[in-house]
This record gives structure tokens, sequence and C-alpha cells, in this order.
């Protein structure tokens, strides 16, 4: 079978960051499926435009209806790394579907970070239980961890205390690309302040713009 469903992946530069082959889906799709993000980030496109709906199956259903036409889902950095790619992996034949991946949020925080990322541990929080981040929390241990919310960050370093590691660095990014972490420092001193609703959505860990930090989030944390 024709493979008719491309997965492409983007960073904050959009199409300019894309490879010639997947910007070439892009511009050949008949069908443009994202978050307003996503699609923003394309631009003007003759495409038919849908946006995730709520749950995310109904979406996977609108995908399939529209079987063997040219359909692009776009997705943020990496599809396959806690990515949208994962779950239509699971409703599709390996033969409908390519996926063209970019560097994603793990990879460039740590790079940021200078952390080995074989060495380091990494989790989501996005429609996971808080308390996931317990399996990974050891001494010394490095976590990489997408949020799940604006109000992550605090959960976790509050976590964080709970369970013994509150000497630990907290990291939290705002923006997927951002230059350098947000906040930086010790649970015990993180700020009290809820984040704005843009920098909430910047951190969610579903787009993967957001990488909080600490010994347990997709920011960046060590645990002491």
């Amino acid at each position: 079978m024709t493979r008719w469903l491309s997965i492409v992946g983007l960073g904050e530069d959009g199409l300019a960051g894309l490879s010639a082959a997947a910007r070439a889906r892009v511009d050949a799709a008949e069908v443009l499926i994202g978050g307003a993000r996503h699609l923003a980030l394309v631009g003007a496109h003759p495409a038919e435009k849908l946006t995730w709906r709520t749950p995310l199956t109904a979406t996977v259903g609108d995908i399939a209806e529209r079987r063997g036409r040219r359909v692009v889902v776009l997705a943020t950095g990496d599809p396959m790394w806690f990515g949208v790619g994962v779950t239509l992996a699971r409703h599709f034949a390996p033969d409908e579907y390519e996926i063209f991946p970019i560097i994603g949020a793990f990879t460039l925080a740590a790079a940021r970070l200078g952390w080995p990322l074989g060495e380091t541990e990494t989790i989501t929080l996005h429609g996971r239980p808080l308390d996931s981040l317990t399996r990974v929390l050891a001494p010394g241990a490095r976590v990489l961890a997408l949020a799940d919310s604006g109000d992550s960050p605090r959960a976790v370093a509050d976590l964080l205390v709970r369970r013994g590691f509150g000497a630990s660095q907290l990291a939290v990014p705002a923006r997927r690309c951002a230059a350098a972490p947000r906040r930086r420092g010790p649970p015990s001193r993180a700020p009290t302040s809820t984040p704005s609703r843009s920098n909430a959505d910047a951190i969610r860990g579903r787009r993967c713009r957001a990488c909080p930090a600490s010994p347990t989030t997709p920011s960046s944390m060590t645990a002491s």
C-alpha cells in the first residue's frame, strides 16, 4: 500500500526547519491535521485543516475516514518520543504511514544542560499521575520530564521535597527552543507564582514545547 499518511515533526522555526522530503509532504498535502499552533506555523495552505479533538481517538477516526488521501499530521519534534506518532502507529499499519522527526525536546534539553542523554531518565507527565515520577527518583539521578501543564513545575517541586529530594536542582525552560532554562534552583526556592496562560501552554508536554526540570520532569533536574 502507498503510504498516504505522513507524520511530520515541527520545531519553533516551522517549515524552515524541515528536510526537503518532509517539506514536500506538507506542500502536497490534501489534509493537514494538528494543533492550532502547528497549523499556524504552516500558514496559508489550500488543504483541508483539522485540529485535534477530545478524546484524541475522535481525530484518529477522522484520519481513518480520509485513508488514501494525502494526509499530513503535524507534530512537535520527534513524534515517536511520547508524541502523537505513538498513538497513530497503534491504529494504522506500518505500510500506511511515514514519520519525519526533527530534534525533540529531550535532545535539546540534554544538549543545553550538558547531560549525556543515554545516562538520563526521560518521562512524560502528560495525562499521567504525578507519582509516576517516583520510579526514576534516586540519588544523583538526572531526569528530563515533559510537563502536563503550567502547574507541573510547582507540583514536581513539592513532590521532590516530600520524597526527600529537596536539594535537587530544578530547571524549567519556558519554551521547547528556549536558549536557557527559565528557572533553576532547589525546589525549596521554586517560584510560587502561577505561570501565565501563554507560559502554561508553552510548558505543555503534549505539544513538546516545554522542558520542566527536576529529578523527574523534562525540564531538567538532578537528584541529590
